[in-house]
């Protein structure tokens, strides 16, 4: 018998998220103080600078005399500004964390829409991704502490709802029927409460599908979901538009767009339901979705932070290497030398290898600063802030593909393609 999925809804632990970069730069911190500490102190450390601003030129000291102590010296001032730029690094992983933990509680305040543009590659989709990562775990807390909470009174919400008042009852239902939904055995490969058509990997599960049908009404959405639109403007453009549901009886008119303004504005009081959506221009989307924002953020640009220079030295050679292996066995089957070029496939094949580790540890260590201009509240009151910035951890235990439209490019590799070749 299969094992039924036991609930679960922590998925992002800073902790967790930030072990890596705090283990690198303390080990570093720890041998920088070691090598500094135990043959040197900072009275040698001012005698090494006094020697050399003065060149050592010390009365009675012959000149083999003066090169050994400003060869001393420069090996203890060498040594000090290790430990020193070891310090001041350990302390900004100390600054980053808690800017990861303010981050976090941001996230939680934005409210249930949440707008986000920018140009392309600026970091929109995974913002989303995270976002929706810890809004998620935090929903579902709060729905099975109050699911936990009605069991015990299930049968006077029942009386309650039979009596006409059947609000307590209704939420009760929703609750339960979506804890039984998000952590049934059907759908164990799925990531409780996100829908997106962005695709996330957390531990080999993967989103809901995120539907046009969902915001219309026609499939449910379970209580406490966290829906990730990404290019929203493609499926909600700006160019829709309601119409008067009055008709003659031989008229008919899509209301679609009715019922997508009807949710968008309830989905709270419907599902408990968050909307993140993503695009390059705000104002492209459903003027339905717009208003019912309470915050957008215009992302300006992004910066990585802390990824070491010797993970980037080594990428970057590992990078040359592969590329001119490559285009030497591309040279290779031009000119028919088809044995070398089997050969240099094996030697691919190792250094991918090799640069898959190294990404692995770029990804996992450092911290990701993005830039953002925000609007809050009311559409007709909003304002522009100043620029201000969040920090998103590296290393977080899912993965994201951000080129997931690639498919629906009319010049996509086919599955059939594949299998010809």
């Amino acid at each position: 018998m299969k094992r039924q999925p036991k609930i679960q809804y922590d998925f992002i632990n800073t902790k967790d998220c930030v072990k890596t970069v705090f283990v690198y730069y303390a080990i570093r911190l720890i041998i920088s103080s070691l090598c500094f500490w135990l043959p040197f102190n900072m009275r040698l450390v001012f005698r090494a600078i006094d020697v050399i601003a003065c060149g050592a030129a010390y009365d009675g000291i012959t000149i083999d005399e003066q090169i050994r102590l400003v060869a001393e010296s420069l090996v203890i001032i060498a040594d000090f500004v290790f430990f020193a730029s070891s310090v001041i690094l350990f302390y900004g992983v100390l600054l980053n964390i808690h800017r990861v933990n303010t981050t976090n509680d941001f996230i939680i305040e934005t409210g249930y829409s949440v707008g986000v543009d920018g140009p392309q590659g600026v970091g929109k989709s995974r913002l989303l991704c995270y976002m929706a990562m810890v809004l998620v775990g935090q929903k579902l807390e709060t729905t099975c502490f109050k699911y936990f909470l009605d069991i015990p009174n299930e049968e006077n919400l029942k009386k309650e709802a039979a009596e006409g008042n059947r609000w307590g009852y209704v939420h009760y239902k929703a609750r339960e029927d979506a804890i039984n939904y998000y952590y049934s055995e059907a759908n164990d490969g799925r990531i409780p409460g996100v829908y997106g058509n962005l695709r996330i990997t957390y531990k080999h599960k993967i989103p809901y599908e995120l539907k046009k049908e969902h915001f219309s009404m026609l499939e449910r959405l379970y209580e406490s979901n966290v829906k990730i639109l990404s290019e929203a403007d493609n499926t909600f453009a700006n160019t829709m538009r309601k119409v008067s549901e009055k008709t003659k009886k031989d008229e008919a008119k899509d209301v679609t767009a009715n019922k997508i303004d009807e949710f968008v504005g309830l989905d709270r009081q419907y599902t408990d339901g968050t909307l993140l959506l993503d695009t390059h221009a705000n104002g492209s989307v459903f003027k339905s979705m717009r208003d019912a924002q309470q915050t957008v953020l215009h992302l300006t640009r992004s910066e990585y932070k802390y990824t070491p220079r010797l993970y980037k030295r080594i990428y970057a050679g590992l990078v040359a290497k592969t590329i001119a292996v490559g285009k030497s066995r591309f040279d290779d089957m031009r000119e028919g030398n088809f044995d070398k070029a089997k050969k240099k496939i094996k030697e691919l094949g190792k250094l991918r290898k090799r640069v898959k580790f190294i990404e692995e540890l770029m990804r996992r260590t450092g911290f990701t600063r993005l830039y953002y201009v925000s609007e809050n509240g009311n559409v007709r009151l909003r304002s522009m802030s100043d620029e201000c910035f969040m920090v998103l951890p590296n290393e977080v235990p899912y993965a994201y593909d951000d080129r997931i439209l690639q498919v629906n490019y009319p010049y996509a590799a086919k599955l059939e393609q594949a299998a010809k070749s």
